[in-house]
């Protein structure tokens, strides 16, 4: 489960904003109709989710973003790694009456990390997020991660287990530790100060 922590490269920390006029950002940015690729109208939003064996939990989460992002104009990528369970099929099968999905199968390939790089680069929206599609991220709070991107105030913003409102649900205490030296190490490595850049779950602008 993840709080958000925003974060701008190369500019200020700026807070995430849950007012009115965050809102307003998102009712503005998000008026079109279902995005079809065949027209020159980005949606506001691409939603990149990597699988392996998540043929369970991958309807659970689409209807949970269905909800969530009624008043977003979106799309959602589902990367697969040929999942021996044929996630994969499912998400091909999914997109056939939810135009809002496309399917990548890779074929050949593994890791998660390229995994969303090929998620992004085919990607059209103006913000793009990620997402496990494990249900350990809380979709809920999507519309207020793009909306300070939106707005122009942020680059990235980074869902923190680490922050306030955060945790690691059932994480045992030793993926825990594991986690936590991890994110410390990239911290280190990187110079970004964020609590949490191991989470997975973040969204950034396409420019």
């Amino acid at each position: 489960v993840s709080a958000l922590e925003p974060t701008e490269l190369g500019r200020a920390n700026s807070p995430v904003s849950t007012t009115a006029e965050g809102a307003a950002v998102i009712e503005r940015a998000h008026r079109s109709p279902v995005f079809d690729r065949r027209t020159a109208v980005r949606p506001t939003l691409s939603l990149v989710i990597p699988t392996y064996n998540e043929v369970e939990n991958l309807p659970i989460l689409v209807g949970r973003l269905a909800d969530i992002l009624s008043m977003i104009d979106y799309e959602i990528i589902v990367v697969d790694d040929d999942s021996p369970d044929r996630t994969w099929e499912l998400a091909e099968a999914m997109s056939v009456d939810n135009k809002r999905i496309r399917s990548i199968r890779r074929i050949g390939e593994r890791g998660l990390s390229s995994a969303v790089m090929a998620g992004m680069a085919s990607a059209d929206g103006d913000v793009v997020a990620v997402i496990d599609a494990d249900l350990q991220h809380d979709p809920s709070i999507l519309p207020e991660m793009i909306t300070p991107i939106l707005a122009g105030r942020a680059d990235v913003v980074v869902a923190s287990r680490e922050v306030e409102g955060g945790s690691y649900g059932e994480f045992a205490a030793s993926r825990r530790t594991l986690s936590v030296a991890g994110a410390s190490l990239a911290r280190t490595l990187t110079g970004t100060p964020v609590s949490d850049p191991m989470s997975g779950f973040f969204a950034l602008s396409r420019e």
